[in-house]
């Protein structure tokens, strides 16, 4: 599946290639980089390469690519909504 990289937030950029390492089982070596890579871009000490998340996008469904898609999103929206209710 091919898809835009750059409108993507680094959630998305983040949950695209490590729902694709968790749940379809695909290594590190497939998607072109290595496991000290996916460490730092878990940790949040890089930011995920587009290069990384469309290869990771190759091998989800549409259906799949747009629950995570619409995941993040709503997180975001939820973590929003807590945070104007307290001030």
């Amino acid at each position: 599946m091919k898809f835009d990289v750059s409108n993507l937030d680094d959630g998305t950029r983040l949950k695209i290639p490590d729902c694709v390492l968790r749940e379809k089982k695909v290594s590190c070596e497939d998607l072109g980089v290595s496991r000290v890579m996916v460490y730092n871009c878990r940790k949040g000490k890089y930011k995920v390469p587009g290069q990384v998340v469309s290869r990771a996008g190759q091998f989800l469904t549409p259906d799949e690519f747009e629950k995570i898609c619409y995941w993040c999103k709503f997180e975001r929206s939820r973590i929003q909504r807590g945070i104007s209710s307290y001030y």
